[in-house]
């Protein structure tokens, strides 16, 4: 794959399972909503004209949306417990790392 960037996944905690992902993507930023109990997804393609840089979308999608997007990937079970104090930090710490990341134009696999 030629086109890079910031990917976030957002999966259960007990199970693992991931159900949304969002591939902020230089060339063809996109993202998904992935149902790991029926094994498919939904492919999303993202406009920045309207919404703006894919990451700052996607990092206030996970402040303030994750729940509904949980529940439209299959994850109803787990946005009713999600737990708003520790998504709040959760997402704080994602946005600064993001942030440094993207502005270092680092690779994330050669970060991890």
């Amino acid at each position: 794959m030629d086109d890079w960037g910031i990917s976030i996944h957002v999966c259960g905690s007990v199970s693992g399972s991931e159900y949304l992902r969002f591939d902020c993507f230089e060339d063809e930023p996109h993202y998904h909503y992935i149902h790991p109990t029926d094994d498919f997804q939904v492919w999303v393609p993202f406009d920045e004209g309207p919404n703006g840089p894919m990451l700052d979308w996607a990092l206030d999608c996970l402040a303030n949306r994750t729940q509904e997007m949980l529940r439209c990937s299959g994850g109803s079970y787990l946005a009713d417990f999600v737990d708003l104090t520790r998504l709040g930090e959760t997402c704080a710490a994602v946005a600064r790392l993001a942030r440094s990341l993207n502005n270092a134009k680092v690779r994330p696999e050669v970060a991890a």
